[in-house]
């Protein structure tokens, strides 16, 4: 991993002062909640706001049809020509495109090489590559003063067994371009990490391979405005890693915190301005060690976070994260938070768990402090649960407490 702390690339955003007309959201139906950033941007704000995914129009919810001003049907949303085509549609028939969006992770490429070839304003492919790599975050995290996972970039195995040698068992391999916990690892031994490697695919690019760390995960998420400010920001806590969730079976939680703690705000703010964000939503991942020795920055995303953090945000702060976005794009006031606080738990189960409590007597808990249970999208229930629930709390202590209701086993 490079040593020299890095120049941030072209991030695109130097048109971001005109005023926006017309906005386009990829895939505008999934994850569910990027329709809500679609609806406040369509009923609050003047602008057209266009989709473009592979849904057919019919099977969109109504009140996002409603929103849309127009939406173009593609049958593979993977398929760049697809959706060159479709930007080119409304760029015809209503001008300029302001804005391409999609607020996922996975289409950030996808976004990057249309704002490049339409001149959109928003980052470029090269500096998605800044916030794509793991190797290349750690660089941007040394130059923000924050310290990072001991770490190397493995070709082969031989690379990873030299590693070990340095910092020994347990390690972590995954996959130097990617977010959440896919294909993510712990090797607790030789034997282990050598089957790790021999399942990878023929020719397959480098893994990073880390020390193993035994912290608490915390989150400094929020968003940015196009003068750099950050405008809102948020933290959560989670005892169980989500590589934990996807690899063991276990239940994902976490706790969205009423105040950001000041190490972590110090942290992460040092994090976005080596980046020089610009009109993006954050969200960076922070280890907090268990045995002392400080936070460690381990990832950051240009994307709000998932697992309906943003709905816990607004129960945490009595705010609205999805109106703070589209008035980010419009240059138009955000709305002011009101005055109560909150710990939102979000708590989930796994259909083949058994547990202690049935549906029925969870809800009886958590009565009147239920803000949402639903099912969870079937692509997304490895990492976040096949069904969840969001609830309020009063203090940490109570918020654990639903927690190990929720998920206590029979």
């Amino acid at each position: 991993m490079s040593e020299t702390a890095p120049t941030p690339t072209s991030n695109g955003m130097e048109h971001l002062s005109e005023p926006v007309h017309n906005v386009i959201i990829l895939s505008p139906q999934f994850p569910d909640w990027v329709t809500k950033f679609v609806l406040s941007l369509a009923r609050h704000h003047n602008v057209n706001v266009f989709g473009i995914g592979d849904d057919a129009y019919g099977a969109l919810p109504e009140e996002l049809r409603e929103a849309l001003t127009e939406y173009f049907w593609v049958d593979d949303m993977a398929d760049y020509q697809n959706i060159k085509s479709a930007v080119q549609h409304f760029q015809y028939h209503y001008g300029k495109i302001d804005r391409f969006e999609s607020l996922n992770e996975h289409w950030l490429e996808l976004e990057a090489r249309i704002r490049e070839e339409f001149d959109i304003p928003g980052p470029r492919p090269e500096f998605i590559e800044d916030v794509r790599r793991k190797s290349v975050m750690k660089d941007y995290f040394k130059k923000a003063g924050v310290a990072t996972i001991q770490g190397t970039l493995a070709h082969t195995l031989d690379d990873a067994l030299a590693f070990v040698k340095q910092v020994g068992y347990p390690i972590i391999v995954k996959p130097d371009s990617g977010s959440g916990a896919s294909s993510t690892y712990r090797a607790e031994d030789e034997l282990a990490l050598r089957t790790i490697f021999a399942n990878r695919p023929l020719g397959a690019a480098p893994v990073v391979v880390e020390e193993f760390i035994d912290g608490i995960l915390l989150t400094y998420d929020g968003l940015v405005d196009a003068d750099g400010q950050i405008v809102f920001d948020n933290s959560t806590r989670t005892e169980l890693s989500i590589m934990d969730v996807v690899n063991t079976g276990g239940n994902a939680n976490y706790i969205d915190l009423p105040d950001v703690p000041a190490e972590v705000r110090k942290v992460g703010k040092a994090i976005v301005e080596a980046y020089d964000l610009r009109e993006r939503f954050f969200h960076i991942e922070i280890f907090e060690r268990r045995k002392g020795g400080g936070l460690v920055g381990l990832e950051i995303n240009l994307r709000p976070p998932g697992g309906w953090m943003t709905d816990a945000m607004n129960v945490s702060h009595s705010d609205d994260v999805y109106a703070i976005w589209a008035s980010l794009l419009t240059g138009e006031e955000p709305p002011l938070p009101g005055p109560d606080r909150y710990y939102s738990v979000y708590a989930s189960r796994k259909n083949f768990n058994k547990y202690a409590h049935t549906h029925n007597e969870v809800m009886d808990y958590l009565g009147e402090n239920l803000v949402i249970f639903k099912h969870i999208e079937k692509i997304l229930q490895a990492a976040m649960g096949d069904t969840a629930y969001l609830a309020r709390a009063k203090s940490y202590d109570e918020a654990m407490d639903m927690i190990d209701y929720v998920q206590k086993r029979a």
